[in-house]
């Protein structure tokens, strides 16, 4: 045991001295980008689709599984909502032709690979915007949220999506709005505050949010959403930008069922050092309930091990099939089962409770004072060991000392003990000769 606990405190030393972070920035770039698409809006003419703008998204829902639904601002689908929201509407060529056309809201994975969306809910005073794909796709990964507290405040951010300045310029050469393609831009948290009139909470930065990332993800270090990215404000050659608080999509989300992932703003070495805590006494209590097991120690003052029994040795087998039969077996005195035996195996255990599907010893259903699982009874080579499995009514040893739940004590041929009540009374008997 000093061995283990030695172990686990070297463990948790190595732990908090040799990590400080979970994520290296290029690891974060590498989350966010697979989890951020272009959002495009535009109509569609027969075979001719005319672009109206487009913005960036990030996908949310469960982690490991295929993403489905994903969050944008309100302004990057305003042209779609505005234009007939997918209802077949007129609409003017510059040509003055007058033709029909739906509009369309595209998700981009690739330059010529992208999905239609479509708006479940957009609300424009807090400028977000929840959108639906036909099917769940795996081309692209959920993003945890993380609700941000003023302690963030000075915390390093990045900014993820797909600015159009910077498309404008490379388009045509380079530009194929993957994966690869979404920008990140580095700043920190400037504040937390509420806006006056509509009290939508907003997160202000110096990382860079344009024209194209506006609808993407706000991220901190460990590769969580803080926000979304929404617009700037520029005067005297100074720029503020500010991204709407992730808990303000909150709502939306839970009013639509929609599945999403909360991490802790916590660091990761607490949660990492709790799991190993956690872990550690896990092991201690298995192996705590393995050395009782074997030991099977008699904690009642009134009934000691006998030592005659620790070394008798066990009758040979007349065949195979009495291999596994202990010679002991496990009868009703009184109750359901009175006058009923058990054979106790020479491996493996009983189990008696009214739940058949975990016992091997069923008591009806409606017996009163006895749980679905009990107790367990099986053999060591210090004898029969009865073992309370901590149920409700308890498990009574004669003369009457109740076992502690999870307790093991040793049982004597002729030995009485029952089951919440002398209602349920069993006693260990030897196998009956001839």
């Amino acid at each position: 045991m000093k061995r283990i606990f030695a172990c686990f405190l070297a463990l948790l030393c190595l732990t908090v001295f040799c990590g400080s972070r979970v994520f290296a920035a290029g690891d974060v770039v590498d989350v966010a980008r697979h989890g951020v698409a272009v959002v495009d809006v535009g109509v569609q003419v027969d075979d001719f689709w005319d672009e109206h703008g487009s913005g960036s998204g990030f996908f949310v829902g469960e982690k490991n599984k295929p993403v489905q639904y994903l969050i944008t601002n309100h302004h990057v689908v305003a042209d779609f909502l505005e234009n007939g929201a997918g209802e077949l509407t007129e609409f003017m060529t510059t040509s003055g032709e007058i033709v029909l056309g739906r509009a369309k809201v595209r998700v981009y994975f690739d330059k010529e690979d992208y999905v239609e969306a479509y708006v479940m809910d957009a609300d424009p005073i807090r400028d977000i915007a929840l959108l639906r794909l036909a099917e769940p796709t795996d081309k692209r990964a959920a993003l945890t949220l993380c609700i941000p507290t003023n302690d963030m405040v000075g915390d390093t951010v990045y900014a993820v999506g797909y600015p159009g300045i910077a498309d404008s310029l490379i388009k045509e050469s380079v530009t194929s709005w993957g994966e690869a393609d979404a920008t990140v831009s580095t700043g920190v948290v400037g504040r937390i505050s509420t806006v006056s009139g509509t009290g939508v909470s907003q997160i202000l930065t110096d990382a860079d949010i344009r024209h194209g990332n506006s609808g993407g993800p706000l991220m901190n270090d460990r590769a969580q959403v803080l926000g979304i990215n929404t617009y700037s404000v520029s005067r005297n050659d100074e720029q503020v930008n500010y991204a709407v608080n992730i808990s303000e999509a909150l709502p939306m989300l839970d009013m639509h069922n929609v599945p999403y992932t909360v991490g802790g703003g916590v660091s990761w070495v607490v949660w990492l050092l709790a799991g190993l805590l956690a872990a550690a006494v896990i092991a201690v209590i298995l192996l705590a309930v393995l050395r009782s097991r074997r030991r099977c120690a008699r904690k009642l003052p009134a009934q000691q091990t006998d030592p005659a029994m620790q070394s008798a040795p066990r009758p040979a087998a007349a065949d195979p099939a009495e291999s596994l039969d202990s010679g002991f077996r496990l009868q009703g005195v009184a109750g359901a089962l009175e006058g009923k035996r058990f054979a106790i195996p020479r491996s493996g255990q009983l189990t008696l409770g009214r739940d058949p599907a975990r016992c091997t010893v069923t008591l009806p259903a409606d017996t009163a004072g006895v749980s679905g699982l009990h107790c367990a009874i099986w053999l060591e080579e210090s004898g029969i060991c009865l073992k309370d499995l901590s149920s409700t009514h308890g498990t009574f040893v004669s003369p009457g000392s109740r076992l502690a739940g999870g307790q093991a004590v040793l049982v004597r041929p002729g030995e009485v003990f029952w089951l919440g009540s002398q209602a349920q009374s069993f006693v260990i008997a030897e196998r009956r000769q001839g």
